[in-house]
């Protein structure tokens, strides 16, 4: 999703900026999801556990903020708030003028700066990969039934 938007925010085609917008939204979203998912929160629709779900960013950046142990600088945020906007415009659009999108050159660039700093967060370490491997490993082997 963030490679898509970068090229589709460098194409020389200005209509491509909407597409660009949607998936760099799409991609903020899933790096802010992962950082939260490797907080121990789970994705559960019923709502029995605490959880993280739905598509505002800003939310999203301040579950992930919410205990301290993460932290994002207020470009982020404000980045997040912007591909809010982007988001429910192109998704809800209205027929209000001053509602209209305004695409910056900067847009790229601050995108990539938020997943910087969003990813951080979001990437498992090395030893956790191992970790999380065997894990997977042991769950799968522990599952299998015996063949008769």
């Amino acid at each position: 999703m963030r490679k898509g938007a970068a090229e589709l925010f460098h194409s020389v085609y200005p209509l491509l900026w909407f597409p660009a917008v949607l998936l760099g939204h799409q991609a903020l979203e899933m790096f802010l999801k992962a950082a939260l998912i490797r907080q121990g929160l789970k994705i559960d629709r019923r709502r029995r556990v605490r959880e993280t779900w739905g598509h505002k960013l800003t939310s999203l950046g301040k579950q992930l903020t919410a205990d301290g142990k993460c932290k994002l600088n207020d470009d982020c945020f404000e980045v997040l708030q912007i591909f809010d906007e982007y988001f429910q415009e192109l998704r809800y659009p209205t027929d209000e003028q001053d509602d209209a999108l305004r695409f910056e050159k900067e847009t790229p660039r601050r995108l990539e700066d938020a997943i910087g700093c969003i990813r951080a967060y979001a990437q498992m370490q090395k030893g956790e990969v191992a970790a999380h491997s065997a894990a997977q490993i042991a769950a799968h082997i522990g599952q299998a039934t015996p063949k008769r």
